[in-house]
């Protein structure tokens, strides 16, 4: 692809970004981040997989050649990680962004991200941002009609305006990495379905294999939906069952372990 001078370019990665049409308010943070995307980024190939009873994404509302467009049938709880270890095989990239579909990033990380991510001796991953910062309301409304990252740069961490925190400290929302890491040691693990547990998992298993994943502990834009209230939805049967299944990884014997890389990485061969 060509670079744009007016924009970011990130090298040629691959965006992947998971997707399940549940309201009204979901729909409207996807066409908003596809169109931030293509405003302040070039270079890239954004994988959008989507894992429903139907397809529901309408070529309609967006006019970048960059987006490929994949869809599973799934009518069971949302299953993100194999959404993305779809999209992994598909591609053909060196570097992996996954993007969820409601993430704003500062483009100076992501610039960041997609040249350390390649550099000699640097980490398996790297998830660069721990505090998210939910933006409702006007603000919200604002960034869906000018999605320029702009507009948000500004904002303060918790304001009655219309922003607060949805997490201090959290892994997620924009992770990348090296795709041949990423396939050595299984992707994301497929047991995991509806909300929550998936990006801990991954990272305690790369801890435990003695591979690092870097942050730089920056701020994440998180556009506001009907299930920000993480407290109250984090209570869920099926949200601690992912978090206890992603802990699991902490105490198993190193055999187990490889093991269990082995019976991931297999999806990739």
């Amino acid at each position: 692809m060509t670079s744009d001078p007016g924009k970011v370019d990130l090298g040629g990665v691959d965006i992947i970004v998971s997707y399940r049409e549940s309201d009204a308010e979901r729909r409207d943070n996807l066409y908003a981040v596809l169109a931030h995307l293509d405003l302040t980024y070039c270079d890239y190939t954004l994988w959008l997989i989507e894992g429903d009873v139907r397809p529901r994404f309408d070529w309609g509302r967006v006019n970048d050649p960059k987006i490929r467009h994949m869809f599973i049938y799934d009518d069971g709880p949302f299953p993100k990680a194999l959404l993305y270890n779809t999209a992994v095989r598909a591609g053909r990239a060196d570097v992996l962004c996954f993007h969820d579909a409601d993430s704003i990033a500062d483009p100076q990380t992501m610039d960041l991200c997609a040249r350390r991510i390649r550099e000699a001796g640097e980490a398996a991953a790297i998830s660069p941002f721990y505090r998210v910062v939910n933006v409702q309301g006007v603000l919200r409304d604002h960034f869906l009609s000018h999605p320029a990252y702009e507009s948000l740069a500004a904002l303060p961490d918790s304001d009655p305006a219309g922003t607060n925190i949805l997490y201090d400290r959290a892994p997620g929302g924009i992770v990348f990495f090296r795709r041949d890491i990423y396939c050595s040691v299984g992707g994301y693990n497929p047991e995991f379905r509806g909300w929550g547990g998936e990006d801990n998992e991954m990272f305690l298993r790369l801890k435990a294999l003695g591979l690092a994943c870097n942050s730089f502990d920056r701020r994440l834009i998180h556009l506001n939906h009907g299930l920000s209230d993480r407290e109250n939805h984090s209570a869920d049967p099926a949200a601690v069952r992912n978090w206890l299944l992603a802990e699991t990884v902490t105490a198993m014997p190193r055999a187990e372990l490889e093991a269990l890389v082995q019976r991931l990485a297999r999806f990739f061969d």
